[in-house]
């Protein structure tokens, strides 16, 4: 299935957005802590198509408004997300 876009974000941040997902597509970007406040918290990512939420996730961890992961690996399936820190 393909998917309009793909919204990460710290859960008071700005959203980074992929647009027009393909199957099989990698996508790399990077998590903005610009406007995440200096506590504790975690990030949403929300799958998009045709306009509407068909998934969302909540994952990780941040703390003083810092990452403790350098990475993570996020696989989209058909009933299913799994994100792999690292």
């Amino acid at each position: 299935m393909d998917y309009d876009s793909i919204h990460v974000s710290t859960f008071e941040g700005e959203i980074t957005a992929f647009n027009d997902i393909k199957i099989n597509d990698r996508l790399e970007g990077v998590i903005s802590f610009k406007n995440t406040k200096k506590g504790d918290g975690g990030y949403s990512l929300k799958v998009y198509t045709n306009d509407s939420i068909i998934r969302q996730l909540h994952f990780g961890y941040y703390t003083n408004g810092s990452s403790l992961n350098s990475a993570f690996e996020v696989f989209i399936e058909n009933d299913t997300i799994k994100v792999f820190e690292e």
